[in-house]
């Protein structure tokens, strides 16, 4: 399997995971995954799902927050046939789940640390 193909596979992934990761309303996508997606078309390699958590109160009202839309984004990765979702929880901080099909695996992040936005988030339709 040469590199063109671990992308694709990557990509198609990643495309399968977004819907659930839209259900959550607190996160924006941001990042090279929302570059390649919504604004240019594909300029560099990056098939993992950076978030970022849109409202910033307090450290561990927020982080508590983003654990449990982190963990319905697992389970609703897991009603999905054909793919395993699992928290990362190596770090108390840690916010990431590793997602897993037969033949790709990309992650979902969420920075513990950038929290908040400075403008509000655009919806915008997948480039071509």
């Amino acid at each position: 399997m040469d590199q063109r193909d671990i992308y694709a596979r990557q990509v198609k992934l990643l495309m399968t995971a977004l819907p659930h990761v839209a259900k959550e309303s607190c996160f924006a996508l941001k990042g090279g995954t929302a570059i390649n997606l919504f604004v240019q078309d594909f300029p560099r390699l990056s098939v993992d799902i950076d978030l970022v958590y849109k409202t910033f109160m307090d450290r561990d009202t927020d982080l508590s927050a983003i654990n449990d839309a982190l963990m319905r984004i697992a389970e609703s990765l897991n009603g999905s046939a054909g793919i395993t979702a699992i928290r990362q929880e190596n770090k108390a901080d840690e916010k990431r789940i590793s997602v897993n099909a037969a033949d790709a695996q990309i992650k979902i992040e969420v920075s513990p640390v950038w929290r908040g936005l400075l403008l509000p988030p655009a919806e915008m339709p997948v480039c071509e």
